[in-house]
């Protein structure tokens, strides 16, 4: 273990030690019940940093006064002594444990003889770590296993016989405490009744899981079978703990047994599909999704997992008629769309390519690498202008003064360039043209000034499906005023002089 990580233990035992000595600022008024709890849980992880490192001197002085026995507080006292033979403080301890009356001897027997320290001698050669006693096996506890009621050693954090493990890890936080605290010392973390057996290890071992720590989950569930063998759902979580984990032959042989047995949902199936794909077996995986079909067909995660089987085999149309399910049944799968684009780009059809893509783009996060890919295509794909040009006034006047000028130089021929002859159809023309090209330019620029004027700047119309209604409504006004220039409405020229 990294010397970081021993500190960090080592840390969280003196803190604990503190805690249940009333030392510490946090929660400073404790029940008996709660300082002996305290104590214990610091002397399991105190005795965890001396053997991961026999030379810390703050863990066996720490662990000194977290231990009943006299007999064992010496041991430690000594083995600090055996480290600095100059220690005050243990030289101290040593003395009151002198003068202290032993009430019990037969019950207070030394761990181990006082370790000797280095040689000086062996000067050439690096030190030796001290043979330190551990205060593993001092007696036996009077009270037995949470669980299974057994008898067990004082300092154990695990049963030897039901092998339920008395001492957990915070899901949150990593802190070490026993199973019998509903909440860790440490963040408050809700972690659950131990009393409630093998629902308490299924529990916790959905939170290991959303912190993506799936050993612990494992492990936790592997507990929860031993204490509840008749239970029929365990195997498959366990299955799908292990595929997690990346043990895929032991999740296919949970997965398989999991779904033999009736009735059997689509996401043991799902499960059992993904593990035949790690293992390299896709006529098995392909089999295994389309049982998972014949289940639950409306599936987004199924059609999902199928149709990239299928895109990673090249048959892009099977595979698009899946994504196009996945995005039927669940439109704010970012990852559906985004495939269903792939798939679109490898059938080259570049303009159903963009319309997923930004959908994708839409929904996905732009931390993800997945958005990173789609804005990349759609860049290719469909280039759009820059943010200065595209919310400026000059692109946006650009694009309104084409079809304003087109309606202008129709209206003026159609009155032989003479203005005074502009009848009331062409003068109503103009602005219906302009309001038809302020639609179409909305439409195809959505960040111009103009809307941002309108309806706010915070509107975001680029995402809208308004869009095509907008360039329909721009197009139609456009061609009425086209059709008022054209066609003679009330129009009576005068007659050319000869």
């Amino acid at each position: 273990m990294k010397d970081t990580s021993i500190q960090a233990l080592l840390q969280q035992g003196i803190t604990l030690a503190k805690a249940a000595h009333g030392k510490s600022n946090q929660q400073p008024k404790r029940t008996a019940l709660e300082r002996a709890r305290l104590k214990k849980q610091a002397r399991e992880v105190l005795i965890q940093v001396t053997e991961l490192d026999a030379r810390s001197v703050p863990a066996w002085l720490w662990l000194s006064t977290v231990i009943d026995s006299p007999a064992d507080k010496r041991v430690c006292l000594e083995n600090v002594l055996a480290l600095e033979p100059d220690h005050a403080i243990a030289q101290k301890g040593l003395a009151q444990l002198e003068l202290a009356p032993d009430a019990n001897p037969q019950k207070s027997r030394p761990i181990a003889a006082r370790p000797q320290p280095p040689s000086s001698s062996a000067a050439a050669d690096p030190p030796s770590p001290p043979q330190t006693a551990q205060p593993n096996e001092i007696s036996s506890s009077a009270d037995g296993c949470l669980f299974c009621g057994r008898p067990l050693p004082s300092l154990a954090s695990a049963c030897p016989h039901c092998l339920a493990p008395l001492v957990i890890e915070c899901p949150a936080c990593n802190a070490r405490m026993d199973v019998e605290w509903s909440h860790c010392t440490d963040c408050h973390q809700p972690l659950g009744d131990y009393r409630r057996g093998a629902d308490y290890f299924v529990e916790l071992a959905t939170q290991y899981e959303q912190q993506e720590r799936f050993r612990q989950a494992v492990e936790a569930l592997q507990i929860a079978e031993c204490l509840s063998p008749a239970r029929t759902d365990l195997p498959g979580r366990l299955g799908i703990a292990l595929l997690r984990l990346g043990r895929t032959d032991e999740a296919i042989d949970l997965l398989t047994a999991a779904v033999e047995q009736k009735p059997a949902g689509s996401d043991l199936y799902l499960a059992l599909g993904r593990a035949y794909l790690q293992a390299k077996q896709p006529d098995k995986a392909h089999k295994t999704f389309k049982l998972a079909l014949n289940i639950d067909p409306q599936s987004p995660a199924v059609h999902l997992a199928l149709g990239d089987m299928l895109l990673e085999r090249g048959d892009f149309k099977t595979a698009c008629t899946h994504f196009q399910a996945a995005t039927r049944s669940d439109p704010e799968n970012g990852h559906a769309w985004a495939q269903l684009g792939t798939a679109y780009d490898e059938l080259g059809q570049p303009r159903q390519a963009v319309t997923a893509y930004r959908e994708a783009e839409a929904r996905l996060s732009p931390e993800l690498i997945a958005w990173q890919t789609v804005h990349r295509r759609l860049q290719i794909l469909s280039p759009e202008l820059p943010a200065s040009i595209a919310g400026g006034w000059g692109e946006f006047t650009r694009q309104m003064v084409g079809p304003l000028l087109v309606c202008l130089l129709a209206v003026l021929l159609d009155s032989g360039l003479r203005p005074w002859w502009i009848n009331w159809s062409g003068w109503l023309s103009l602005p219906l043209a302009g309001l038809g090209s302020l639609a179409w330019v909305s439409a195809s620029l959505p960040q111009n000034p103009m809307v941002s004027l309108l309806i706010g700047p915070e509107a975001k119309l680029e995402r809208s499906s308004l869009r095509p209604v907008l360039a329909t409504v721009g197009l139609v006004l456009w061609l009425l005023a086209m059709g008022l220039i054209m066609l003679p409405v009330g129009q009576s020229f005068p007659e050319a002089p000869f």
